[in-house]
């Protein structure tokens, strides 16, 4: 037995907590769930030397095709190279509901399957330095401790514990991390860690994370295969598995040539504003409808479209021309053919 004042929970998305505390006698905590039956296979490489000037990029991203045709099932595959330490990538490969390549042959043939040649082409040019590991433990599930009546004093909950997400988003550690701040700040104020403290801790992160939990399942409810108790009716699943790539294509374009609303999708990205905030500020709005008028009348200061069968451009685009200071920019869009497939990169060569 060890007696502490305050205890918190940080063992993850399978934390047992909440089944001790029935066995205890505290009554259930309802669970909030939605599993879009994501998985993805990820494999790290060693990057060639002498990089050729065609990765003259330092992330690449392929989206999933906004395509309602037939079309491969790799099409709709969200894919990713990642530079990390020692000169090395991490490439990712995940899909909704589709199955995934597990053998080590199968990851090096379905990287050239993808809907942008060029994801294959970076992969072959480097060295595998690791098995394909699998991860499918990427449903959505919030335990609700704020609806408990009579919270047990002293105990919290923090990062997975309490709110796991598709990781495919990267919320988990940023949220995990707001409510490592509000826990300091309720604690710094509090006279004492009691059943009240736990009550009001509990209030505060759920309106923390109500607002990351509604980005969460914004597109996870577009799937019809998603599970859980907050599946979202038929109309709305067809509604969001059409519409949501575009409208994200079209924000991510706005913001090239708008920084109000680049800065606000920034914001909403790292969670320092709701999505909720974001589409109901006047300015975004007008900004987004601005933006939907020049591309129409193309009148864009950047190019919209490129090929994504072709490698990715590379220039710099300032003041609607290439920039001399070299080529440090791709131009990201997810519609099926005349467009890369959102490529970014930071400086390069």
């Amino acid at each position: 037995m060890i007696d502490a004042d305050l205890v918190i929970d940080t063992l993850g998305r399978g934390s047992a907590v909440s089944n001790w505390l029935v066995r205890a006698g505290w009554p259930e905590s309802p669970v909030q769930s939605l599993d879009a039956g994501v998985t993805y296979v990820s494999r790290w490489f060693q990057k060639p030397a002498d990089l050729p000037d065609s990765w003259w990029w330092a992330q690449m991203s392929v989206m999933p095709t906004s395509d309602t045709k037939p079309h491969p099932i790799e099409h709709d595959f969200l894919c990713q190279i990642f530079p990390i330490e020692g000169e090395r990538v991490l490439v990712t490969m995940g899909s909704w509901g589709q199955p995934m390549p597990r053998k080590e042959d199968d990851f090096m043939e379905t990287v050239h399957k993808v809907r942008a040649p060029a994801f294959g082409r970076a992969v072959d040019l480097c060295e595998p330095i690791s098995k394909v590991f699998v991860t499918k433990s990427t449903g959505n599930k919030r335990r609700r401790y704020d609806a408990l009546e009579n919270p047990p004093a002293g105990l919290v909950a923090l990062g997975d514990a309490v709110c796991g997400f598709n990781p495919f988003y990267a919320q988990g550690m940023s949220s995990a991390s707001k409510s490592a701040v509000l826990l300091r700040d309720k604690l710094a104020a509090a006279a004492d860690v009691d059943s009240a403290f736990t009550k009001d801790y509990f209030a505060s992160q759920r309106k923390l994370l109500d607002d990351i939990w509604t980005l969460a399942l914004a597109r996870d409810q577009g799937y019809e295969n998603a599970e859980g108790t907050d599946i979202a009716p038929r109309w709305r699943q067809q509604l969001a598995g059409r519409a949501s790539w575009p409208i994200f294509n079209h924000i991510s374009a706005t913001t090239r040539e708008d920084e109000v609303v680049a800065q606000h999708f920034a914001d909403v990205f790292n969670l320092d504003e709701a999505v909720t905030t974001m589409v109901k500020n006047p300015r975004v709005l007008a900004g987004l409808a601005w933006f939907a008028v020049k591309r129409a009348a193309k009148r864009t200061k950047l190019p919209i479209g490129t090929d994504n069968q072709q490698d990715p451009p590379s220039d710099i685009w300032r003041d609607g021309k290439p920039h001399p200071a070299g080529r440090a920019l791709v131009i990201p869009q997810g519609t099926p053919r005349g467009e890369f497939a959102a490529v970014s990169a930071a400086a390069g060569k």
